[in-house]
């Protein structure tokens, strides 16, 4: 088109015919741009759902070693910032990238066809510019990074004020509080200053380096047509093709950090959805109708797998009859909760074997197996939902007559009843709102909900206050009726009705026995007992002169 510029008519015709193929051309740039950005932007969502989904359904699939030895924040913060990488490396950023390249290869490609010599010194200058650019992308980068760090310094400060600030507000802090957010954000700020300051010096380099270039184009392109090698419309021609596949170029480079960023992410993720547990949930096993509740541990020999070098139990032998219960009782660490967790197979042990009912504990359909237990912890874990959903989630085809049943039996159904909505009754994150004493009667009636043969009780009372523990205490004695249970005691008023005592130390059983039997002896647990009794009240002590007469005082004690 300037090359005719000497004839109107010409270029009138031309300027017509380019300006109707602009249009179209803007046209498909629209519907393809549109398109371009909407499927990968929408492909790149639904390949992070599912993403996200398998690496949630693999995190609750794993066994319970690999827990101990793997962050949960590690865990949450893959699950939000790794999956998300994930998707920004698949999606737009995808399209931007193959438009960048596709851009600087037509411009290369269209500079060469209308001249070689001007297009290689231009293309000599590509460098330049992709190193200025690149440079660019970098600093963005860096101080991006700072000051999201910056920030999320500030808002763990907000966090933490928030999260405690009836303690704040108590101690009357709040202007130190106050102070300590400003200092926080102080240095978000001078982070942001110096970020303005390298980018626009960044973003002058780059103009520099790219009217530089231009100048130095246009000077041997008028070199060239001095020499008739180039016609003058070709000259800017090659200067803008070169230069917008520069100008691609370099925007294209900074997104190969998105996808090495994105790569590492999916590395991460997909060495949690890969991993096979070592206890198997989906792999099938014994089911039987119904579980007698008999146990037997034999030989058992185990170790953390987080802490191999401690033992923590050793060639343990012990029978557990039918309908019985069985109550653990040792000093910290020796053991007592090992065994109710190997019960419900979160481990396995290195020797030896656990026998239910005459069949290894291994050989069984771990859904199935879980589903016959109940488990009462020492902390009730509540979820946000109502009271109904909690109980429910022992078992979660429950009529509504079942879950009050199962309430009934841990002695909760009253004051369930008084809430406002009563079984409807919206419960926050971890049961707010509720007593330590509610909030364990119905962690005990959605363990019941499911008519368990089996219950393990890890130290159920020992969170709670007198009053709670004897409303609790009762749901208790209640749930273990026709049931085999095995009991962490912490408290001798839950030991001394068991059927059993079994008494723990370093991983062995050194004693065990019914409480009047194991008075008698004059062990182990007569000295426990003993110890417990001379530090709460040494005067009482001394004026009990019987074992049974110690047995008494110590009733309300803790072993430890």
């Amino acid at each position: 088109m300037i090359n005719s510029f000497s004839n109107p008519t010409d270029i009138a015709n031309q300027v017509n015919n380019s300006s109707k193929w602009l249009a179209v051309i803007a046209l498909a740039s629209f519907v393809v741009a549109f398109f371009n950005n909407f499927l990968f932007s929408f492909v790149a969502r639904k390949q992070a759902a599912r993403i996200r989904l398998l690496y949630f359904k693999s995190i609750l699939n794993q066994d319970l070693a690999w827990f101990d030895e793997t962050s949960t924040g590690t865990l949450i913060s893959s699950l939000s910032e790794n999956i998300h990488k994930i998707q920004v490396g698949n999606g737009s950023k995808l399209g931007l990238f193959i438009q960048y390249m596709c851009t600087f290869t037509s411009g290369i490609i269209i500079g060469f066809v209308y001249n070689w010599k001007l297009s290689l010194v231009a293309l000599a200058t590509l460098p330049v510019i992709v190193l200025g650019i690149g440079i660019f992308g970098a600093i963005m980068m860096i101080f991006t990074k700072k000051g999201s760090e910056a920030y999320a310094k500030a808002s763990s400060v907000a966090g933490e004020v928030l999260s405690a600030i009836r303690t704040v507000v108590a101690f009357g802090n709040q202007n130190k509080e106050v102070n300590r957010y400003s200092s926080e954000l102080e240095g978000a700020r001078k982070v942001g200053v110096k970020k303005a300051m390298a980018v626009n010096g960044s973003l002058g380099m780059i103009f520099f380096f790219i009217f530089s270039a231009i100048a130095l184009m246009f000077w041997y392109g008028v070199k060239l047509m001095i020499d008739d090698s180039i016609a003058p419309g070709n000259i800017l021609i090659v200067v803008s093709c070169v230069i917008m596949g520069s100008i691609s170029m370099g925007a294209a480079l900074p997104l190969v950090q998105n996808f090495m960023e994105a790569k590492q992410a999916a590395f991460v993720i997909y060495q949690v959805i890969n991993r096979k547990p070592v206890i198997n949930k989906t792999v099938g096993g014994l089911k039987p109708d119904t579980i007698n509740g008999d146990i037997e541990f034999r030989n058992v020999s185990f170790k953390y797998p987080s802490r191999m070098d401690v033992e923590i139990m050793k060639d343990f032998n012990l029978k557990i009859e039918s309908g019985s219960t069985v109550a653990f009782v040792g000093p910290s660490g020796s053991g007592k909760s090992t065994c109710v967790q190997l019960m419900q197979r979160f481990y396995d042990p290195l020797e030896g074997e656990i026998i239910l009912d005459g069949d290894n504990l291994r050989h069984y359909d771990i859904p199935h197996l879980r589903s016959h237990i109940g488990v009462v912890g020492q902390e009730p874990v509540l979820f946000a939902g109502t009271i109904s959903e909690n109980i429910k989630m022992g078992k979660l085809d429950a009529s509504q007559e079942e879950i009050e049943s199962a309430s009934r039996m841990a002695f909760a159904h009253e004051f369930i009843l008084e809430q406002p909505n009563g079984y409807d009754t919206w419960l926050g994150e971890g049961g707010g709102g509720l007593s330590g004493g509610q909030k364990q009667r119905i962690a005990i009636a959605r363990a019941l909900i499911g008519n368990p043969k089996i219950l393990l009780l890890d130290e159920a009372t020992s969170a709670l206050d007198n009053r709670s523990e004897k409303m609790v205490q009762k749901a208790l004695d209640e749930a273990c009726l026709g049931r085999t249970v095995l009991m962490v005691a912490h408290r001798l008023t839950t030991v001394r009705k068991a059927d059993k005592i079994v008494v723990i130390s370093s991983g062995k059983i050194v004693e065990q026995g019914k409480h009047d039997e194991l008075i008698a002896l004059e062990g182990v647990y007569f000295n426990m007992l003993h110890k417990v009794d001379d530090e709460q009240d040494k005067t009482e002590f001394e004026e009990a002169g019987t074992p049974m007469e110690i047995s008494r005082s110590a009733s309300s004690s803790s072993f430890y």
